[in-house]
């Protein structure tokens, strides 16, 4: 799970984004995964977010697609992975 809280009015990144997994991998053995995988998601919720206008479908397919290349080419793995954004 991808996890992340926009401002409604500046659009900014409030929290996030959290990778969070289960079953996937050992969490202590692999930080640096984790961590890459929480930079890649924050540049491109930064790279779809406008000052009035958020598109958040083109958010979750790009996170889904990137990050999927990106745990696959680590892990030889292919987990689900699901987009929360939220707005407060």
């Amino acid at each position: 799970i991808v996890s992340c809280t926009l401002d409604k009015t500046t659009k900014n990144i409030l929290a996030g984004p959290e990778i969070l997994t289960r079953g996937f991998i050992y969490v202590k053995d692999n930080m640096d995964v984790l961590k890459e995988s929480s930079v890649i998601s924050e540049r491109i919720i930064k790279n779809n977010i406008s000052i009035n206008y958020v598109d958040y479908n083109t958010i979750k397919q790009e996170i889904r697609s990137t990050l999927g290349k990106y745990f696959y080419e680590q892990t030889e793995c292919r987990p689900m992975i699901i987009t929360v954004i939220g707005e407060v």
